[in-house]
């Protein structure tokens, strides 16, 4: 079995997969006291349910613009563009949604904007938190996988050669 160098570590990208939902929702939330100084609850119905539906569908549009993809090697420009692309996405989606059940009056152009801000900002600080816990749990040997190599031909050097190259991996061999 090959792993691509660019995929995320299977509890790696389940993390950051839950780490983005409640990012987008309590961001939502952030923006409704940052416009509004009270809860989303107490505007219009229409706010909420934006949320909502935004907040579900996220998953599946962020895994559309590759944010489930390892960020190693891209710079900090790169990762900005796809996650703003991604959340505008997510947010149009609700706009579209908003329109459809003809709310849109009542839905605030300037919440959405800090929704957007708000949640980019946390994506984007978020990550690198969640990934550098991960390598130093890997690190003091909490999480880490024995690997046992048979062979030590060519393809077993590499193998043992990557796995203390790359010692975040979480790989003893």
């Amino acid at each position: 079995m090959q792993v691509s160098e660019n995929t995320q570590a299977p509890k790696t990208e389940c993390l950051i997969r839950i780490l983005d939902v409640l990012m987008l929702y309590c961001m939502g939330h952030l923006a409704a006291l940052i416009r509004y100084s009270t809860s989303i609850d107490d505007l219009a119905q229409i706010h909420q349910t934006t949320l909502y539906f935004c907040t579900a569908l996220s998953p599946a549009i962020f895994s559309q613009f590759d944010l489930y993809q390892a960020w190693r090697g891209k710079t900090i420009s790169h990762q900005f563009i796809l996650t703003a692309s991604a959340i505008f996405a997510v947010i149009a989606t609700g706009l579209i949604l908003s329109f459809l059940i003809r709310g849109v009056d009542d839905l605030s152009r300037l919440w959405m904007a800090y929704w957007a801000g708000l949640s980019i900002l946390a994506i984007i600080l978020i990550r690198p938190v969640v990934h550098s816990l991960i390598a130093t749990l890997n690190h003091a040997d909490c999480v880490n996988k024995r690997v046992l190599i048979i062979g030590y031909g060519s393809v077993g050097k590499e193998i043992h050669q990557r796995a203390q190259l790359h010692h975040w991996a979480g790989y003893e061999v």
